[in-house]
């Protein structure tokens, strides 16, 4: 078992060029929000964004849920266990969450998503049915990760959506075609272009496994990581889930253009991230410093930010997204320290701890789900931001507690 202190060494010029490449791929793919960001907010308007938001985000949420830790199984296997036996068990995986989940949530859309227009929930159909694709795209991304490391073009295959969005996006403002129902179709056929793409790239077709053996195995052992994951997904989340039922959808609107410019340090800290899982992983040091300057990017960014955002945000959404200032302001402290927090965790992944992470992300997580409800219901998107913000300073405190408990 590896330890978890970190001294320099040979490595750290290379994790370092890896951490930039990949940073700066996720970062540039966020940054495309830039472009996206202001066009739908123009053209749908405040109301109209709170109902893209009401269908995109469960997608992704579900998406993000059923792939229950097999990429990180993958990888803690792919030494000793064929790398077609993995893909095959993956897609065995996206056979049976079709069959069993997406289908009969397809069935009760309309009790899911009363709100929205019936053309948006067509696309939250279509969205759920498509969702299990992520799952062997997201096992060929991180076994590539483990096999190459992580670079420039790993990063921009894993934000490939954003890209295909932010075309999409363009052509249809250009056309004059921007409406709720194509932006949310834009977007669902963006990240099925995305998972299509990898698997192809990558050579990750494969016929589902015939036996359930790998898949239990793998399952087994992502399944504490798999807490974590889904604990974070609810962290990040879950707050606009239920703001579509607890808030009027201009409100939900306004939070998500907050919630959106507040994630905006979020890519610099998952290229750091897959650098110190690979590195970790194929036996070399994942430097301390990586998670010094995680919160030292986010910090100097997150203050940026909030300084610009009174004249930045009207700016580049327009005066109906004003309100969104203040939801920024509080969203930003918490993200600096989930960030920090979140390269922290990747470490004790790699060295087969993942129930470290899990813990600290699922604390924070039931701290968040219990109490979201009656936050939003009394105190509305401010509450929302504010609980958000405390949950990921449970999550951040409760890994650094953990990183000196296993270090002492």
């Amino acid at each position: 078992m590896k330890s978890v202190e970190t001294r320099s060494d040979p490595a750290l010029p290379s994790a370092i060029r890896q951490a930039t490449g990949a940073a700066s791929a996720h970062t540039f793919a966020f940054g495309l929000s830039l472009v996206t960001g202001p066009i739908l907010a123009r053209s749908l308007g405040d109301v109209g964004r709170g109902e893209m938001a009401a269908v995109v985000v469960p997608v992704q949420l579900f998406a993000w849920i059923v792939i229950f830790g097999l990429p990180y199984a993958s990888a803690i296997q792919s030494e000793r266990t064929d790398r077609n036996e993995l893909l095959r068990s993956a897609w065995l995986a996206a056979v049976l969450v079709t069959v069993f989940v997406s289908v009969p949530l397809a069935v009760i859309a309309p009790e899911l998503r009363p709100s929205v227009s019936p053309s948006s929930l067509q696309w939250f159909r279509l969205g759920l049915l498509f969702a299990p694709l992520a799952i062997p795209s997201g096992v060929a991304l991180r076994l590539r990760l483990v096999e190459r490391g992580a670079s420039w073009s790993l990063g921009v295959a894993g934000s490939l959506y954003l890209y295909l969005f932010t075309a999409a996006v363009i052509v249809l403002a250009l056309l004059d075609e921007i409406t709720v129902r194509t932006a949310i179709g834009a977007w669902i056929f963006a990240n099925l272009g995305q998972w299509l793409f990898v698997l192809v790239r990558h050579d990750a077709i494969r016929r589902p496994a015939r036996s359930g053996v790998q898949l239990v195995k793998s399952t087994r052992l992502g399944a504490a990581y798999a807490i974590g994951s889904i604990s974070q997904v609810l962290l990040g989340r879950v707050d606009q889930v239920v703001m579509a039922s607890t808030v009027p959808l201009r409100d939900l609107g306004v939070y998500a253009v907050a919630a959106t410019a507040a994630q905006a340090t979020l890519p610099l800290s998952r290229g750091i991230a897959d650098t110190s899982f690979a590195a970790v992983l194929r036996g070399q040091t994942s430097p301390l410093s990586m998670t010094k300057l995680t919160f030292g990017l986010s910090l100097v960014v997150s203050v940026v930010l909030a300084l610009s955002a009174p004249v930045l945000i009207p700016a580049i959404f327009g005066e109906p997204f004003t309100e969104s200032v203040p939801l920024l302001r509080i969203l930003l402290v918490g993200q600096v320290m989930f960030n920090t927090g979140l390269v922290e965790a990747q470490r004790f992944d790699a060295i087969g701890r993942p129930r470290v992470a899990a813990r600290s992300m699922t604390l924070a997580a039931v701290f968040n789900v219990a109490l979201i409800v009656p936050v939003t219901s009394r105190w509305g998107a401010e509450g929302a931001a504010a609980l958000t913000s405390c949950a990921q300073f449970i999550f951040a405190g409760s890994v650094a507690l953990s990183a000196r408990r296993l270090s002492a």
